[in-house]
């Protein structure tokens, strides 16, 4: 795992992220629908989006995450985007996106 933050790549446009995901073969997790650039080759394997309530602390946010990563273990995210809310994991087609 790379977090972004803490990583030479911190502060670098979106675009240079995606297509470094693609290229490592790293599934890209992200808070910013945004960051999600369909038309970019190479594409990460996979892409988690993670859809907290706004009022969350990033404490809450990690335990959270930490929850939910440990149920998408079992999800196939080859070729998905999962969308993951507080009580839901939703799942579509990478190939699918505009």
């Amino acid at each position: 795992m790379l977090y972004v933050v803490d990583s030479p790549y911190r502060g670098r446009p979106d675009s240079f992220l995606w297509t470094l995901a693609g290229q490592e073969a790293r599934a890209l997790i992200t808070r910013d629908i945004r960051s999600m650039l369909p038309s970019l080759s190479p594409r990460p394997p996979g892409v988690v989006l993670l859809r907290p309530p706004p009022e969350w602390r990033s404490a809450e946010i990690a335990l959270w995450f930490q929850d939910a990563f440990q149920r998408l273990y079992q999800e196939d995210l080859v070729g998905h985007v999962v969308v993951v809310v507080p009580g839901q994991v939703r799942r579509r087609r990478l190939d699918d996106l505009p």
